[in-house]
């Protein structure tokens, strides 16, 4: 079936008050043509009429902006704390980026730009060993009395030893 007509279909179920399988129908239409942005249009106004903004938002992030869409759009960044990488998660786009319209190829470009500065900055810093601190004097009286006190018994369990053994030698 053509998109024309599923997204019909999707406009009569949300008269009909069939909100979520309209949801269901504009998902699979996603799915199945990534690269026409209409059904997450649609998706992003069904959210927004029902006042889910945040995920009005993530529906319209490659659409051309408006005011209530940048609004929204503003919304679903505070809710994934303005990460790129989490936005190309939630977007699960795997279309072609050519065939979108240049706004949106513009939007989904710097996006994975950002996601890949990031991840590069936090894949440095988890390689750099973190700087050990200096024992303090406590520490290194604590690490050095314990090695004493251990060769000190092992001294004494060596000479208690002898000791014995020299007891029964000398009962001979």
């Amino acid at each position: 079936m053509d998109i024309e007509y599923q997204l019909h279909k999707a406009s009569q179920e949300i008269t009909a008050g069939c909100k979520a399988k309209a949801v269901n129908r504009l998902r699979n239409l996603i799915n199945t043509y990534p690269d026409d942005l209409r059904a997450r249009e649609a998706l992003g106004r069904l959210y927004f009429d029902s006042g889910f903004y945040d995920a009005a938002g993530l529906q319209w992030f490659l659409c051309e902006p408006s005011a209530e869409k940048e609004k929204c759009i503003g919304i679903y960044m505070n809710t994934v704390n303005h990460s790129a990488g989490q936005v190309l998660k939630d977007l699960k786009y795997r279309g072609n980026a050519t065939l979108l319209p240049a706004y949106a190829q513009k939007k989904l470009e710097r996006l994975r730009q950002e996601a890949q500065n990031t991840s590069a900055k936090s894949y440095r810093q988890h390689l750099t060993p973190p700087k050990k601190e200096a024992d303090s004097f406590a520490d290194k009286l604590i690490k050095y009395g314990c090695i004493c006190v251990a060769c000190f018994l092992l001294v004494a369990l060596v000479y208690g030893c002898i000791s014995i053994l020299s007891f029964i030698i000398g009962l001979f």
